[in-house]
């Protein structure tokens, strides 16, 4: 059993006799993200060009950079922009929003990140181990030190560099790492086991609502034909017309102020679902699209990802989004069909643009929708309410596993960077 001694930190407890503490300042160099005026928005973000990382690459501790998820700039920003440049090894940390997530760059492109996030760059430690590190309980104990209680949190680059860290030999650094790798790796496998039962939950409820939606609730019901290939046949006394014929799109600005007013950006809305979620992303007092409580919102851009809304109160909204602020029936039979998985593909079929597709507004319009009896739809409706809440709750419970999983990969790694676990030989 090898010899240990106390590291002087409270939450680290034990270490092996021969390691040293250390802080992270010692061991890395940190690149911020450009925060001054030449910080990209609007027309800098384009389709295709330089890599510009946000909190929505770093979930995992390796850096998803799928251009699904990925922001680009143009060469001629990035040439503008004062911080960080990534390379290839380094790490990028979330100093706000997904404050304390941390990824390795394993990509070879060249770009840079927002403002919320910082690189560090290792040396005279081993990356890999270093970036288990800052995915452990040693540095998440230490971020919450900083965190002011509120959504956001008071961290900065200098207060990750303060972060107080095991420093085992190189070679010892190394094993750990690549022990690491693999044992990590073999949960990551159980997780995207538990990740497609979700998967499959969630086809199930697009099911669900495709049903309901088109064949109504009474199974007895006479049917005719919807003279719409994909839709089929519907029930009797249901009509069928264009969108544009029984909506009303809001087109409206006003000025934006960050301090008192809603966004509601794409990466705000829960694909498949009617929830908002919190983000760090920042957004520059502006004229923007505005949008009143009850307007129903739809993603122009990369439509495959379905993300629809109704707008919980008066607000401001990014222009990918088609704003409905009238319908002609109940609007949350509307903001059901326009996600049913069929409407979603036709729309995606249409779109233009290679890494960020979009789809055009007029085309939408265009396309029909099934119009049930005022009290069908508002049956069905209901039915979907409280039908679908039940799937949300068995996926509810899925992502309860997948945390514990996260929790467990967590004590794992902390146990073996801190030497209370030694490498099998």
């Amino acid at each position: 059993m090898r010899k240990m001694k106390d590291s002087g930190i409270v939450w680290i407890g034990e270490i092996p006799s021969d390691w040293m503490m250390t802080k992270v300042k010692f061991v890395a160099d940190f690149y911020n993200g450009d925060r001054g005026k030449n910080y990209p928005s609007g027309d800098d973000l384009v389709d295709d060009g330089i890599v510009f990382l946000t909190s929505n690459n770093i979930h995992s501790t390796v850096l998803d950079t799928n251009p699904e998820i990925t922001k680009y700039i143009t060469p001629e920003r990035y040439k503008l922009l004062g911080g960080a440049k990534i390379k290839k090894g380094d790490l990028v940390f979330c100093l706000r929003g997904s404050i304390g997530l941390c990824s390795i760059n394993e990509s070879e492109d060249e770009g840079t990140v927002a403002s919320s996030l910082t690189v560090l760059r290792p040396k005279n430690i081993n990356n890999h181990f270093l970036n288990f590190i800052l995915n452990s309980k040693i540095a998440e104990i230490q971020t919450k030190k900083f965190e002011n209680g509120s959504c956001a949190a008071n961290l900065s680059a200098e207060n990750v560099g303060t972060y107080i860290i095991p420093y085992p030999p190189l070679v010892e650094q190394q094993r750990i790492a690549d022990f690491l790798d693999e044992k990590c790796g073999e949960i990551d496998s159980i997780r995207s086991d538990v990740q497609r039962e979700i998967e499959i939950l969630t086809d199930y409820k697009k099911s669900v609502i495709t049903e309901a939606v088109t064949k109504g609730l009474n199974s007895k019901a006479k049917l005719k034909d919807s003279g719409i290939e994909w839709i089929g046949k519907i029930p009797e006394g249901w009509n069928v017309k264009k969108l544009k014929y029984v909506t009303k799109i809001r087109t409206e600005k006003a000025h934006f102020s960050p301090d008192k007013d809603l966004y509601i950006g794409l990466e705000n809305i829960v694909s498949w679902s009617n929830k908002l979620i919190e983000t760090e992303t920042e957004y520059i007092a502006a004229q923007y699209d505005v949008c009143k409580k009850g307007d129903v919102l739809f993603s122009k851009l990369r439509p495959y990802l379905a993300k629809a809304v109704i707008s919980p109160k008066d607000a401001f909204c990014t222009g990918e989004l088609l704003n409905f602020k009238f319908f002609d029936g109940e609007k949350k039979f509307l903001w059901y069909y326009l996600l049913l998985e069929q409407f979603v593909e036709i729309v995606n079929a249409s779109t233009y643009g290679a890494k960020m597709p979009r789809a055009n507004a007029d085309f939408i319009i265009n396309q029909p929708i099934i119009l049930p009896p005022l009290s069908e739809q508002k049956a069905i409706a209901s039915y979907l309410d409280e039908k679908c809440s039940e799937i949300d709750a068995i996926i509810a419970e899925k992502q309860k596993q997948l945390e514990t999983l996260e929790d467990y990969k967590k004590s794992l790694i902390f146990e073996y960077v801190t030497g209370k676990k030694e490498v099998p030989a």
